[in-house]
């Protein structure tokens, strides 16, 4: 009888297919990143808001403190925590102009944020016990949609939004699967949201819920630590925004009455998102896709589940807040981070070797192919005058030039040169200028020598932007739409007459005064008429000002008004010195001075805050 020797099996086979696996996942995840990284840097720009980032960082810089004005605080930006990077790497790498860095690290945002939306869902399925090939299906949505190729720059905070998000998501999957020091760091970057944009909260608090599931049941005070953790930042940073600027949320926020509601505008904001790129498609597949997995393998542990389903309702929450308070006047922008916190725990997924799975992520492949190529906004690639605009596309052709970025490349731009015009004027004259041609070729000063400023040249502008910036900090800049000026802010959103220009984006020659009706635009539902500046920064008795038409009665009305309580109370907050006691009594006051409003017409104005019953 022979006997014959047991041989081992085992073979290489199945560790090649396995490092095969890994390696076409790898590639798959990173197709779409660097995709959307060369098509980013193809529509490289900066729009007119970053500038007033920049113009804040400038005075920073200057040692005037994170002001738009000097002498006057008010917190004009939106993102605390995108000035401050900028602010901090200008102050290191100072070769290279603010605009570039903003780009720059706009696009390494976008790009790590969707790098850590992708491992953090790989590890979420992976936790589910699934293995093997995985497909970007979430990636490609995001990908797909030429507003992430916009704003992955523009200079504002975008791409800091979906770092926070993919960030935040990978933190909270990790403390959950591989628990240790990542839920005491992953609460303190969860925190961060309000400080990226105050409406990032919403995601705050989901991916918090999440983490705190990751507490044991018998540890109760560890999770009351993870919230102390998170909430630290903000809290601190809403005490300073109470004392340094007297209000408890962004004067942005003012200048747009963040907490009213307006569905019909809203809604209508999420019809222009969704419809011209058949979002409906992608998502219904995606969904599909879920139920199928869930149901056809073993259902996800309630913790696992719950990181899952945080992100998702959360996004839901945040594209509903945004429809309630009407959206924007920028296509797609605001609800950007809602798609990408809803698509977090599918930006990579890996699905059972079963066919129709396979085809429904081929079917998201095939819609992405079709939006990327030829899918856009009826008005893509317009100068667009109607509530909500191509903002790439205005820039570009504003600007003369396929990629406006510095302050350089909008030089023919008249907002540039009026800004340019302005910085020689305060060089060698004190003025008041009320009426700034938007699409003019000259600045003619208006005022007298007695300016009530500490700047020698004060101006009244709508785009504050980069005529700002261009500017530089010797001259006051009046945004008579409420963005970056106490007053205008606090006014009362109604019908107004003003010119066109400063409501809409309209084109040369066709600038006139204009009534228009409340809530049309979003963030362009304000204007302060030109008498109160007059008023606050002119020379007092009666005075004229060569080319403008003031009205004396409205004058007189709002001269009045500036010294009555409620308004003065404001003024004084914001102009007086800083020191501690103005400080702990602007905290006081920040409660009364946010929720303050009165009527942009001084006549009502002066009747209202004057008014025994006004304090």
């Amino acid at each position: 009888m022979t006997t014959v020797d047991h041989v081992p099996t085992t073979t290489r086979v199945p560790t090649l297919r396995r490092v095969d696996a890994r390696h076409v996942t790898a590639a798959a995840c990173a197709l779409p990143i660097v995709v959307l990284g060369v098509l980013a840097w193809k529509q490289r720009w900066v729009a007119d808001d970053a500038f007033i980032d920049f113009r804040v960082i400038s005075n920073l810089h200057h040692g005037l403190g994170p002001v738009y004005n000097a002498g006057e605080r008010v917190e004009v930006f939106t993102s605390p925590l995108w000035v401050a990077i900028l602010w901090a790497t200008s102050a290191v790498i100072r070769i290279v102009p603010l605009e570039w860095l903003a780009v720059v690290l706009g696009v390494a945002a976008t790009l790590a944020g969707l790098s850590a939306a992708a491992r953090g869902s790989l590890l979420l399925w992976r936790a589910t016990g699934r293995t093997g090939l995985a497909l970007p299906v979430g990636l490609l949505v995001l990908v797909a949609l030429r507003p992430m190729w916009d704003f992955s720059t523009s200079g504002l905070e975008t791409g800091l939004t979906f770092l926070w998000l993919g960030g935040s998501f990978l933190g909270v999957v990790r403390a959950t699967t591989k628990p240790g020091r990542w839920p005491r760091l992953s609460a303190v970057v969860i925190g961060l949201g309000p400080l990226v944009r105050p409406d990032l909260a919403i995601f705050s608090a989901g991916f918090l819920v999440a983490l705190l599931a990751t507490a044991p049941r018998d540890r109760r005070a560890w999770g009351l630590r993870l919230v102390a953790w998170a909430a630290a930042l903000p809290f601190a940073y809403q005490i300073f925004r109470m004392g340094y600027f007297a209000a408890l949320e962004p004067n942005t926020a003012l200048a747009k009455e963040a907490g009213s509601s307006d569905w019909s505008r809203g809604w209508s904001y999420l019809k222009d998102f969704v419809d011209p790129y058949l979002l409906a498609i992608p998502i219904v597949l995606i969904g599909a896709f879920v139920v199928l997995e869930l149901r056809g393998g073993a259902l996800p542990r309630r913790r696992l589940l719950l990181v899952g389903l945080a992100p998702v309702v959360a996004g839901a929450l945040h594209a509903l807040y945004v429809v309630r308070v009407g959206g924007d006047f920028m296509h797609a922008r605001m609800l950007l981070p809602s798609l990408f916190g809803f698509l977090l725990p599918v930006s990579v997924v890996r699905p059972s070797p079963r066919g129709r799975h396979m085809l429904l992520g081929l079917g998201v492949a095939a819609w992405a192919l079709v939006c990327a190529v030829a899918l856009r906004a009826p008005y893509a690639n317009h100068w667009s005058t109607g509530p909500i605009g191509d903002e790439h596309a205005f820039y570009v052709i504003f600007s003369g030039t396929q990629h406006p970025v510095t302050l350089h490349d909008y030089s023919h731009a008249a907002w540039a040169q009026d800004g340019q015009l302005l910085r020689q004027a305060s060089q060698h004259s004190r003025a008041l200028v009320l009426r700034i041609p938007v699409f003019g070729t000259h600045v003619q000063p208006n005022g007298s020598p007695d300016l009530h400023s500490p700047q020698p040249v004060v101006a009244s502008a709508g785009a504050i932007g980069m005529m700002g910036y261009a500017a530089g900090p010797n001259v006051q800049l009046v945004d008579q739409l409420g963005l970056a000026d106490p007053l205008a802010s606090r006014t009362r959103v109604g019908p107004v007459v003003a010119p066109l220009s400063f409501l809409y984006a309209v084109q040369p020659g066709r600038d006139r005064y204009v009534r228009v009706p409340a809530r049309r635009r979003a963030g362009h539902e304000k204007y302060l008429p030109t008498e109160w500046v007059a008023a606050r920064f002119g020379p007092r008795g009666e005075v004229s000002f060569p080319g403008i038409s003031l009205s004396p009665t409205e004058l007189a009305a709002a001269r009045r008004a500036l010294q009555c309580g409620p308004i003065r109370r404001l003024l004084t907050a914001v102009t007086a010195p800083m020191t501690p006691d103005r400080f702990l009594s602007n905290i006081g006051a920040s409660f009364s001075l946010t929720s303050l409003r009165f009527p942009a017409d001084p006549l009502a104005a002066a009747r209202e805050v004057c008014s025994p019953r006004a304090g």
